[in-house]
Order: structure tokens, then sequence, then C-alpha cells
């Protein structure tokens, strides 16, 4: 026959599947000659419609043409029997199973594969088992007698089923047995891109350095795979991934690109320093389809990955001393006998403010006179103050004139670089003088 198959994977991959085909009818039994239920110990194997058993009515082990009374097989005593199947019923309630077997009999219950403890059964032993109409359970029962004369009867009840609830012997048509098992290998594919259960990995999501290239990964995934986590990831490209940086004063522009793999690097180089919200959006998910005239506003807060928007805190670059500056304005003089102090800004090739110091300078204050005096040239010290921001003294001169300040930055190796408009032009004023400064 042709049997539909109903199954709903959470995760995406390749698996065994174990198809078996039940038929409704009775339970396989299996009689075992001691009660350690062993391979060993298994004498035989048979269709019961019905799980009743008593030893006074002797039941029977037939083969083609002779049948042996199973008590000749396995005793009466220190034996075990083993029934494995399905139980269906017919209505969605609660149903009472009920074991009753002989003063000397225990028996072990099993739903949907897991044993309870051994209990004696009688007079009688039962449970309480929730069922859905004309759905299946796994059902397994053991049976072991140590003594006395051996009987069990497996029966039920339920509000719908029995008339006052009474028990009754379970029907064969409500017992399953396994006709067939076949293996298949169906292979399980992602679902859609979902927004929520997408991710995006990296440092970049939350640092990164004005002026340098950063790249973080988004992984396009369905809603299953870990519920509550993320889902599967997808196995091709293809969804619509997209992403930027934004402030109240700059925009960060990122492009995307797709790695027909499910999932996507995203590249961005931020030019201001600052905080920014860093999106990352998912625009060409299924759940988006049915927005109607909502908002756009609402389609983007759907598009969303997890964890978007990505709160970015963009720092400056390396100080650039092209564009650090002096901080003065006019011209820059001094009189003879007094020091010259004056600010230096640090800033970095995008001309962000540099948060830190560290930065080697070294400073000249030289006289422009073509005659050489004995304090032609001084070297000027720098001390660091807060975001960037240096103090420059160069110590006093006792010669008026025109002077020129070379101010420069010094990288690891030495090599000298002058700042913005560097040198600049500086007057020294005699010492009786008063100059505006």
């Amino acid at each position: 026959g042709i049997f539909n198959l109903d199954y709903t994977p959470l995760y995406a991959g390749e698996y065994e599947m174990n198809v078996t085909v039940i038929s409704p009818g009775g339970l396989e039994s299996s009689y075992f000659s001691s009660i350690n239920f062993g391979p060993s110990h298994k004498v035989l194997t048979k269709l019961e419609n019905e799980i009743t058993v008593n030893w006074n009515k002797e039941p029977f082990s037939c083969a083609e043409v002779e049948c042996t009374p199973i008590r000749h097989l396995i005793g009466t005593r220190n034996f075990g029997i083993r029934w494995t199947g399905y139980l269906s019923s017919n209505h969605n309630e609660e149903y009472t199973i009920g074991i009753f077997c002989n003063d000397g009999g225990f028996a072990s219950l099993a739903i949907n594969g897991r044993y309870v403890k051994w209990q004696s059964c009688w007079p009688r032993l039962v449970t309480a088992l929730p069922m859905k109409a004309h759905k299946t359970v796994n059902f397994s029962l053991r049976y072991k007698n140590l003594e006395g004369e051996a009987f069990l009867n497996l029966k039920w009840a339920s509000p719908s089923e029995t008339s006052n609830n009474t028990m009754v012997i379970i029907p064969r048509r409500n017992l399953h047995y396994r006709t067939m098992t076949k293996s298949i290998y169906p292979m399980i594919y992602p679902n859609k891109a979902f927004p929520p259960a997408s991710v995006a990995v990296g440092e970049s999501l939350r640092t990164a350095i004005a002026g340098l290239e950063h790249q973080f990964i988004v992984e396009a995934r369905d809603e299953y795979g870990e519920q509550g986590a993320v889902g599967n990831l997808l196995l091709e490209g293809g969804a619509a991934v997209s992403a930027h940086g934004l402030n109240q004063d700059d925009e960060i522009e990122v492009i995307v690109d797709d790695n027909l793999n499910g999932t996507y690097t995203a590249s961005y180089t931020p030019e201001k320093s600052g905080t920014y919200l860093l999106s990352v959006l998912l625009t060409g998910s299924s759940m988006l389809h049915d927005l109607g005239n909502f908002a756009f506003g609402k389609r983007l807060a759907l598009s969303h990955i997890k964890g978007s928007p990505f709160l970015l805190k963009v720092v400056p670059g390396a100080t650039d001393p092209g564009q650090s500056e002096l901080v003065f304005s006019g011209i820059l003089e001094q009189v003879t006998g007094r020091d010259l102090i004056i600010d230096l800004q640090a800033y970095d090739a995008n001309k962000n403010r540099r948060l830190v110091g560290g930065d080697k300078i070294v400073a000249y204050l030289s006289s422009s006179s073509n005659v050489l005096e004995i304090d032609t040239s001084v070297e000027c010290n720098s001390k660091y103050l807060d975001e960037g921001l240096y103090s420059l003294m160069c110590p006093a001169v006792s010669t008026a004139g025109k002077y020129q300040l070379d101010v420069n930055f010094a990288d690891i190796k030495g090599v000298l670089t002058p700042i913005r408009f560097s040198p600049f032009d500086v007057v020294i004023h005699p010492g009786h003088a008063t100059p505006e400064t």
C-alpha cells in the first residue's frame, strides 16, 4: 500500500529515518524460560490478539502439525513474558490501564520506551494514560512469575470507552504490532530566512577604528533549529541582507557581499568617531510578505536580525601629523626672557580629535636670522593634557628677532613628520616691550 508520512524536522541535514509499518490485531509476545529476559532464554515468539494468560487453560505453541503446551517449554515458575507493540485509543481522554495477575506475579510497564520498576500486579496494578483518538503510543509490558498459578489480563477503562468506567480486556483492534521496518535517508533543507533567528558575528559589530576597513559576517538562518536561539543556516545565497550605521551627525555605508553559502560578508570604513546604531536587516524574508499597509518603520522593525541594532563605538584612528595643528589665532609672539607656551591638538586622518596621548612630539624654536647666535635654537618640551591635546613649552630666549617654530611627530623609527602648516613664524620682542599676546 501507499502511506503518507507526516513529520516536522527542526534541524537541517542528512538523516537516517527508520519507518515502521504497524497493523492492528494484537501484540508480539516473547516467552522466556527465566526471569532475566536474556536472548538465550527466549523460547517462543508469537502474535497474541488479546493479552490474557492463564496457565489453567494451557496456552499452546503450535508448529506445522503439532501443538505443545507452553508450560512444557518454560515451566510454571520463574519464567517471563514480554509483549511489545503499540496501543491506540478511540477517544481523546485519559484511560486507566489495568494489569491483573496472580499472587507471586510482577509487572513492569513501558510507555514510549521507558519501563517503570517492577511491581506486584496482585490483585491489580493500574496507571493513568492520557491518549488522543486514533493515535498510537509505543507500548511494552513485562511479566514475571515467581510462584503460584500464573495468569495475567491487560484491561482498560475510560469514560467513553466502557460503561460505568468498567475495566474490560483491551480489544485486538486497539493493539498493534510491527509488520515492517525500513530505513530511508532524507535530506532536510533549511526553510526560508527568518530575521529574528539570523545572526551576525564579529568584533566589528561593536567596536571599530575610524579610517580602517572592518568586516563582520551575517548568517541567514531559518526559524527552526535551536528554538529560542538561532535557526538552521541557509545553504545558498540570495537573501536580501543589508546594513547601515547611523547617529545624529553621520552615517556609515556598509557593503554586503553574498558568499552564496548562507553567509554574507559586510564591510564598512567609518570616517567619523562616535557612537552609532548599526542595523543589520534581512528584508526579503517570508515573515514580511503579509504586512499589507503597515508602516515602513514597522517593516524595518520586523527585518532586524537577532541583536540588531548593535551599539557600535567608533574610536579615532592613529594620529595624523598632517591633520594635527597648533591652537592659536593671529601671530605667534613672545618677549625675551619668557617661555613660549602653546597648545597642540592631535587629530586622525579624518579630522577626529584623538582621545588618548602617547605621541612623541619633536619641536624646535630657531632663529631665522643669518647671524649665528648662541641661543639660535632651543628644543621645546611637550606635556599631554586630555583628549589629544598637548601643551608645548619652548624655553625663553634672550635675543629678540624673528624665529621659526618647527613642530613634528616622530614615528617608532624616529622619522619626523611636520604637523599642519609647520614651520610657524614667531616674533620675539625685546624684554622691555609689552606686545599684545
